[in-house]
């Protein structure tokens, strides 16, 4: 991929950082990432695709977010084509009438790990309520505030008011060219990053930014003396695959049985001790969390997010310069 600094009169050219579109028409996920790298970013529907649903029917992180990206990087194909793009907005117009452009489509999946659940909600994140409510893979996605409650209840009925625990956000890069021209687009590279953010999931809520379980997510804001006072220790040191790739989303064994999960070139490898806090007795400890990613700026939660250092990655990748 090359680049120069030289000004040029249209959005993007080959010289240029490549013009993204993200494959997610997501507002809080669109928002974070142009606030992360500091550039638009275009959506399918900015650029006339009304309907992009691709079915996420891959087993990790992984495996999904290149599902979409690859499903977007089809959908250009067709429409360039055929010429159906919906050219309300100024960088679509320039899309079409530029020669050739370089364009890089980004997609993420990304998900909630709780240790005290077997690793869920995992990959099953956005669905979780529906999920618990049908038991079935099949369920289409629920609101963030129903996602929220059906985590309080499962890990109260677990026994547990808190539990270690890490979000993952992976991101599948497909970098290509696009001759308008020509009508066609060309794949150059292709890959996925990936980012996690470790700390405790809580029953407790409090702050008011951020979306999904931020609000009862909390890194390293929680007294340490309060956290040995209460918690348990899972048996065994656990190694997880960040991928979920083997995670039971629907695990009936006990809470405290440590799991060990498979290695692939991949994935992220994270090891460390999972701890969780028994409801029974743990109003103090709870009294204890202030600050959960809900409470930070977007700023801050930029600065230690799991999309943020999946981001960072893709920039050092492609030498991208946003």
């Amino acid at each position: 991929m090359q680049h120069c600094h030289q000004k040029q009169t249209s959005i993007h050219t080959q010289c240029d950082n490549p013009l993204i579109i993200f494959a997610s028409n997501n507002p809080h996920k669109i928002q974070e990432i142009q606030n992360i790298l500091n550039t638009k970013i275009l959506t399918p529907k900015e650029i006339g695709i009304t309907n992009f649903n691709p079915i996420e029917s891959g087993l990790t992180f992984e495996e999904n977010a290149m599902i979409k990206a690859s499903a977007l990087f089809t959908t250009l194909q067709k429409y360039l084509i055929n010429r159906e793009f919906i050219t309300k907005s100024k960088p679509m117009e320039q899309i079409l009438h530029s020669k050739q452009i370089n364009l890089l489509i980004l997609a993420d999946d990304s998900g909630l790990c709780v240790d005290a659940l077997g690793g869920s909600p995992g990959i099953y994140s956005a669905r979780y309520a529906s999920l618990s409510q049908h038991n079935t893979k099949e369920s289409k996605n629920t609101g963030d505030l129903e996602n929220r409650e059906a985590l309080k209840e499962k890990l109260i009925g677990r026994g547990f008011a808190a539990s270690s625990a890490f979000f993952q956000c992976s991101i599948a890069y497909i970098a290509c060219q696009l001759d308008s021209m020509q009508h066609r687009i060309d794949e150059r590279t292709k890959g996925v990053t990936n980012g996690i953010c470790k700390g405790l999931i809580a029953i407790k809520e409090c702050g008011d930014n951020g979306f999904g379980y931020d609000s009862m997510f909390y890194r390293e804001n929680y007294e340490k003396d309060s956290l040995s006072k209460h918690s348990i220790i899972l048996p065994t040191k656990i190694h997880t695959n960040t991928s979920n790739e083997n995670f039971t989303l629907f695990d009936s064994s006990n809470a405290h049985t440590a799991y060990t999960k498979s290695w692939h070139k991949d994935s992220i490898h994270t090891s460390h001790c999972a701890f969780a806090i028994p409801y029974r007795d743990s109003e103090s400890f709870l009294e204890s969390l202030q600050y959960s990613l809900a409470s930070l700026s977007p700023k801050e939660k930029n600065a230690i997010s799991h999309r943020s250092k999946a981001l960072m990655q893709l920039k050092d990748i492609l030498h991208l310069e946003y």
